[in-house]
């Protein structure tokens, strides 16, 4: 999760950076990767504080939020360097 957080937060920072038609498309992306990364942080904390039992419910859906998460900030990532 810190990882993330520190790669939107480059991205906006290179998003400041960008021309005025570009910095709107940019932030809108981040804003989208910021509540991926809400909604991921939020599964993890309900993870941590599941059962035994729930822990394999959970695990499935956590894995689906992170891998959603990581596929999103890459393509962020790679929107901003084209």
């Amino acid at each position: 999760m810190n990882k993330w957080g520190s790669d939107i937060e480059a991205l906006e920072a290179r998003a400041s950076e960008a021309a005025a038609d570009a910095k709107i498309e940019y932030f809108e992306q981040i804003d989208n990767l910021k509540k991926h990364q809400r909604d991921s942080q939020a599964k993890l904390d309900d993870l941590r504080q599941s059962s035994d039992s729930a822990w394999e419910d959970m695990k499935a859906g956590m894995e689906q939020s992170w891998n959603s998460l990581e596929k999103a900030v890459n393509n962020a990532a790679s929107r901003f360097n084209s």
